[in-house]
């Protein structure tokens, strides 16, 4: 079970760490905001959260591959 919670979570905390570092404080900020006012009160998807990130002009191919193409 600890090695399914650290793959789930950790892997997810650990790409939104890099992310983060990736778009800088204002920009992930930005990101946040905007997926929560875009994504109230239903459910949020992978594409959704990737679509945005390709609308703000981020490329986070290599962040996906390393986090959830193994």
């Amino acid at each position: 079970p600890n090695t399914y919670v650290n793959s789930l979570y950790g892997q997810g905390a650990r790409f939104l760490r890099d992310l983060r570092k990736r778009l800088g404080e204002e920009g992930f900020l930005t990101f946040l905001q905007r997926y929560y006012r875009e994504n109230a009160w239903q459910r949020a998807t992978r594409r959704a959260f990737f679509r945005l990130l390709n609308e703000l002009g981020a490329d986070v191919s290599d962040l996906v591959r390393l986090y959830f193409q193994r």
